[in-house]
């Protein structure tokens, strides 16, 4: 396990070069835009019959509620680590860490493990618990993914996918019981996760309805998958057109539209990020640059 985490830190270190992370968000923002532009031609109905109440629903009631899953989460993750993080300071806090992670910096990980340390964690245990955190947010991903595939009869896609977030349950579970008293964390962990699995799912439902589409719902939780995907190759900011992508290419595994499936990632990419760059700018009005756990201390 030492040594996965070694690998795993060597590899974030790479990334964080600042002329990788450039080169990165070059590259996936010419995907995105180039995967848009060809989605659009494709099928132009995907504009033209734009939904603004949809895409207002998942801007005013869809973001806001993933903000504070991911508050809940991060509370549960800093205590987990021996950190005393109030509520309010970790809402701020996944607020500003979800910002960072649109840009070409270093990423929101960093935000979270220096904010645990300032609250009183260790950076060993920061760190670990920030690793078991983003683990466990991938599994129930995963999980949830593979019971839309099983009610879609893809039983093999549904065993590939629980077989991976069975694994990774295993590697965030081996690393959390490295740390005193974190089970209950974990737990909380683990259904705010499956929680906000789901929430996607429906955000990705009001993007669909933004851009005219149908789609069953059990096929939109398979390629929800492509959330995960996008979030496991960090190196991209917030995975932007790796998400895109791999939503279009999982969409021809459950029959939706691969052109409709990239927008609809792509809209509710644009919303989130809007919605927690507008959050973040209120933030960082009213609190300056004072550090976000702070008020917990």
């Amino acid at each position: 396990m030492e040594a996965l985490l070694n690998a795993l830190s060597r590899i974030d270190a790479w990334r964080r070069r600042p002329a990788v992370r450039r080169g990165a968000y070059a590259l996936a923002a010419i995907g995105f835009v180039g995967g848009l532009v060809a989605s659009i031609h494709a099928r132009p109905s995907l504009v033209q019959g734009l939904d603004l109440r949809f895409a207002l629903a998942a801007f005013a009631i869809y973001s806001p509620a993933i903000m504070m899953l991911n508050a809940f989460a991060m509370r549960a993750a800093a205590a987990a680590a021996g950190a005393d993080i109030a509520i309010g300071p970790a809402a701020r806090l996944a607020i500003l860490a979800n910002a960072a992670n649109q840009l070409p910096l270093p990423g929101g990980a960093a935000v979270r493990v220096s904010a645990y340390c300032d609250a009183g964690a260790t950076f060993a245990s920061a760190t670990r618990m920030t690793f078991v955190y983003g683990v466990i947010w991938l599994a129930m991903g995963l999980i949830v993914a593979a019971i839309c595939a099983a009610r879609l009869d893809a039983y093999s896609l549904a065993l590939s996918l629980a077989v991976a977030s069975a694994a990774l349950l295993v590697v965030g579970a081996r690393l959390a019981s490295r740390q005193s008293s974190t089970r209950t964390e974990v737990v909380k962990s683990i259904v705010y996760g499956l929680i906000s699995a789901i929430s996607y799912v429906g955000g990705l439902w009001l993007a669909v309805g933004a851009l005219g589409g149908a789609t069953p719902i059990d096929a939109l939780g398979v390629v929800a998958v492509a959330g995960v995907i996008g979030s496991a190759a960090s190196i991209a900011p917030g995975g932007l057109g790796v998400r895109e992508a791999s939503a279009a290419a999982i969409a021809i595994l459950v029959g939706m539209d691969p052109a409709l499936a990239f927008s609809a990632t792509a809209l509710l990419h644009l919303i989130t990020a809007a919605a927690y760059g507008v959050a973040a700018v209120a933030i960082a009005s009213a609190h300056g640059s004072a550090n976000p756990a702070s008020e917990a201390l």
